[in-house]
């Protein structure tokens, strides 16, 4: 698991505001010890990884100004430092040749943005509790997708 001996986990989330606002307050609801930090877009998120404000995950929105997050996904991986970081795509976009891309790219997980807040918590709680060290750097594509929680 990811979240032990009361360390906190650092998410990145998306540029809107009021998605922001509403991941937040999902992540009070998972009572998991977990802290947000908020990226406004895809060059103030590499700024704050290149001034070591490395999260535990990363959930990355595709659509995002000054550097969307295909091009922040591509410039991440191509960094050393980096390889590592679980990135999960957190986006309202569901176009496969999208999603394929993100694969190509190396993100973790491609998880599309779900209507609910109950649901919202859901996929907060499972991903935040993987233990994304010992899963592969690249995952497969029938599992690359995460489903949706019901």
């Amino acid at each position: 698991m990811i979240v032990e001996n009361g360390k906190k986990l650092h998410v990145l989330a998306d540029d809107d505001e009021d998605d922001h606002l509403i991941f937040n307050e999902a992540i009070l609801h998972t009572k998991l010890p977990l802290e947000l930090s908020y990226a406004e877009d895809g060059r103030k998120l590499l700024e704050a990884l290149e001034n070591d404000v490395i999260p535990d995950v990363l959930f990355l929105d595709i659509n995002m100004p000054n550097m969307n997050g295909l091009e922040c996904l591509k410039a991440i991986r191509s960094k050393p430092g980096f390889k590592s970081l679980p990135i999960i795509i957190y986006s309202t976009t569901d176009f496969n040749p999208t999603v394929q891309t993100c694969f190509e790219y190396g993100a973790n997980l491609y998880v599309v943005k779900p209507n609910s807040f109950n649901e919202i918590v859901k996929i907060i709680e499972q991903l935040c509790t993987i233990e994304w060290t010992s899963m592969a750097n690249t995952p497969t594509a029938d599992f690359f997708k995460f489903p949706s929680v019901g």
